[in-house]
């Protein structure tokens, strides 16, 4: 919400139509239209494919950094400590929630699954990611 209130403050900074301001409520209605319509899909997505699924697509941070790098030519633009510090700080939520049998989440879900393959994957997800952002895997 507070997102989409900044979004409205900076179209209203570059629009054109400073004077008309019916033209510029239609453009703040198909901003909010667009914005709410694309997160009612993205939770009718995440509802409907396995979690799991979602979570390796949430655990890819690091891809958009990577493809910067390539893109770029740059070697190691970012510090070794940032890139583990994040990737491990990261992997805190996943692998408490599904790693261990106890958590708070089973108080609010009881069924909520406990899931150690997944913490597996998602491990070896985020340090492959982690590997290749550090030039360990590419010589």
């Amino acid at each position: 919400i507070i997102e989409m209130k900044y979004m409205t403050l900076l179209a209203h900074a570059h629009s054109d139509d400073e004077g008309n301001r019916e033209v510029m409520r239609r453009r703040e209605t198909k901003l909010q239209a667009k914005f709410y319509i694309s997160l009612a899909v993205i939770f009718v997505i995440i509802y409907y494919v396995h979690y799991r699924w979602v979570l390796l697509l949430i655990y890819s941070f690091w891809f958009p950094q990577i493809i910067y790098n390539i893109k770029t030519e740059s070697k190691r633009p970012l510090h070794k400590q940032y890139v583990l510090g994040m990737s491990l700080t990261r992997l805190v939520c996943p692998l408490y929630f599904f790693g261990i049998r106890h958590n708070f989440m089973k108080e609010v879900f009881p069924d909520f699954p406990t899931d150690y393959e997944i913490c597996y994957v998602l491990v070896f997800w985020v340090g492959l990611q982690t590997a290749i952002l550090l030039n360990i895997c590419i010589k």
